[in-house]
């Protein structure tokens, strides 16, 4: 399955081309390179799929239609990076479990991972790697997001 997630992305969506997040932690859990997965984890994207859990959300959901957002594509779509943006899942290297991780924001990785090293930009513009920026963010954070004020 095959989307393409509005002009920012270099490459179509696709969930063959995601890779296990620990790919990720590998050089971007240490600390000399600042430990961006250290701050994803401490932040509300890591807890995205938790979140579900809540009171608050099984209400959200029940308000819906969704019996268990949890299991719901509807609410998996922006709680889980396994989903890439539709209803079905797209991947089994990542777990829904995982919440938002890296490549929700980043693009798939599969082609950057091992070649971006320090040449970042190389990797923006050649091998479809993200700079995440607010047309990313409004695939999720819009009105259609039962939880939001626009």
């Amino acid at each position: 399955m095959t989307a393409i997630i509005g002009t920012c992305w270099a490459a179509d969506w696709d969930g063959a081309n995601l890779v296990s997040e620990k790919s990720c932690k590998i050089c971007h859990g240490k600390a000399k390179s600042g430990d961006q997965y250290g701050v994803w984890q401490k932040g509300p994207h890591a807890g995205a799929f938790e979140t579900l859990k809540s009171d608050a959300a099984k209400a959200v959901a029940q308000k819906a239609g969704v019996e268990d957002a949890t299991t719901s594509g509807k609410c998996l779509k922006c709680h889980s990076t396994a989903y890439g943006f539709t209803e079905e899942r797209v991947t089994q290297v990542i777990s829904p479990e995982e919440g938002v991780a890296c490549q929700t924001c980043h693009g798939p990785a599969k082609a950057y991972k091992s070649k971006h090293g320090r040449d970042v930009a190389a990797a923006k513009a050649s091998l479809g790697m993200i700079e995440p920026n607010a047309e990313v963010c409004v695939k999720c954070h819009n009105a259609d997001n039962p939880t939001s004020d626009g």
